[in-house]
């Protein structure tokens, strides 16, 4: 998937933790998992599409050593700590699809100062400007609003 290539070689992160959120058949994590050194954590919605997922990376060896499926419903708590992940992405906003629902729960799982999330890929500039501007939350400090850099504010894209 040419849009892992691109979001790791935008963002430079080769190691440590990722999640991937809204997946619905985890290519782009298994791509993150398989290019670089990075553990990845996917989170499906469905049970059905997570263990097809898990027995697809079975056979390639890397379900369970550095990639993980969970399932939750949509805009409920991970079950993850706070300040995480290295990265974080979103498997159908790099598709094109739509936009995490939850921008508060995105916020709480990147690392403070390393980390980092791409979100996007195919939405129209007005779009990711609409996300970027929903008032969040600082989960360190309380204070608000989130500053977001945004990569591809030029109109630049990554393929999908």
């Amino acid at each position: 998937m040419r849009a892992a290539e691109a979001i790791v070689a935008g963002s430079g992160v080769r190691a440590g933790y990722a999640v991937v959120l809204d997946c619905t058949d985890g290519a782009p994590a298994y791509e993150l998992a398989r290019k670089t050194e990075l553990s990845v954590c996917t989170v499906f919605a469905d049970a059905e599409p997570a263990r097809a997922a898990r027995t697809g990376w079975v056979g390639a060896g890397l379900h369970v050593s550095r990639l993980v499926a969970i399932e939750a419903a949509p805009s409920t708590p991970l079950p993850l700590p706070a300040f995480h992940a290295d990265l974080v992405l979103s498997e159908a906003a790099a598709r094109g699809g739509e936009l995490p629902r939850d921008a508060a729960e995105l916020v709480r799982l990147v690392k403070p100062i390393v980390g980092q999330a791409w979100i996007g890929g195919a939405q129209p500039a007005e779009a990711i400007a609409a996300w970027t501007a929903a008032d969040i939350a600082d989960p360190l400090t309380g204070a608000g609003p989130v500053a977001w850099t945004v990569a591809g504010a030029d109109g630049s894209r990554w393929p999908s």
